[in-house]
């Protein structure tokens, strides 16, 4: 389950733009064209937006200092990640179970590399406020689980399956922004999403009272059968959203890379 989904774990927004391939014209008169940033669904921005000067992108993602494109997921999954693959391994370790050692050593090597790296490529100070509350909480529940685990492993590991709940379903909380904003990347990349979705449902199977029932088990990753599956329709539904308003922002885009003054003096 870790394993598969630190694999994955990697593919965020960090290339929701792309600058148009296209130099920049320098008009007989005047100062040069302004380059536009057009996102990667083909929807261009507010006109508005698109011609006002400032760091943020045609969609309101704030760019990064290196010139990539923030990331606008929150951190929960990754910081999930990070606390419940500790939690885990080091109680695998107590218990040398080694094969729940090795997959959960790679996800909280990743899921602390990414948690780390997050807040200097978030698009807003407000989830970099979510980061510093869940990267502190994260590090005070490592320090307990480390210090209880040699006496009270299982600790440890219901802290840990406690905590794979709110992984399996880290989409909810920004569902309905995504949906409202028309902005998939809020909850993660497509890949996240159905790898979830996949390992949620091996264990629901798994955990199933035709193979090895633990109702426990069954019960948290149903519900990230049900988050993750909502969440790959709610892009679905998001795509086919834009697709219908692409024709008339698209020629919106078109007036104002093509520099057409009049078109874009009437249009704004």
């Amino acid at each position: 389950h870790a394993l598969i989904f630190t694999a994955v774990s990697t593919d965020l927004a960090f290339r929701d733009h792309v600058v148009v391939d296209d130099p920049p014209e320098r008009p007989l008169h005047g100062p040069p064209r302004r380059r536009l940033r057009v996102p990667r669904d083909g929807l261009s921005p507010d006109p508005l937006q698109a011609l006002s000067s400032g760091s943020r992108d045609g969609d309101g993602a704030d760019a990064t200092s290196d010139g990539g494109a923030a990331i606008e997921m929150p951190p929960l999954a990754l910081t999930t990640q990070m606390l419940q693959c500790f939690l885990f391994g080091i109680y695998a370790y107590c218990l040398e179970m080694w094969t729940l050692l090795i997959p959960n050593a790679a996800g909280f090597t990743l899921g602390f590399v990414w948690s780390t790296i997050y807040p200097f490529k978030a698009a807003s100070d407000g989830l970099r406020s979510q980061w510093r509350v869940q990267y502190g909480v994260s590090m005070l529940l490592i320090l307990i689980g480390s210090v209880t685990v040699r006496r009270f492993p299982y600790i440890s590991s219901t802290i840990a399956a406690g905590v794979g709940v709110i992984m399996c379903t880290y989409p909810l909380p920004s569902m309905r922004r995504a949906y409202g904003e028309r902005n998939s990347n809020l909850m993660g990349s497509a890949a996240m999403n159905l790898c979830m979705f996949s390992t949620c449902l091996a264990w629901v199977i798994h955990s199933s009272p035709a193979v090895e029932y633990d109702v426990f088990v069954l019960v948290s990753n149903a519900a990230g059968v049900i988050v993750q599956g909502s969440a790959l329709v709610l892009r679905v539904v998001v795509a086919r959203r834009n697709a219908r308003g692409s024709q008339s922002r698209g020629e919106n885009a078109q007036l104002i890379l093509s520099g057409d003054k009049e078109s874009t003096a009437s249009l704004l």
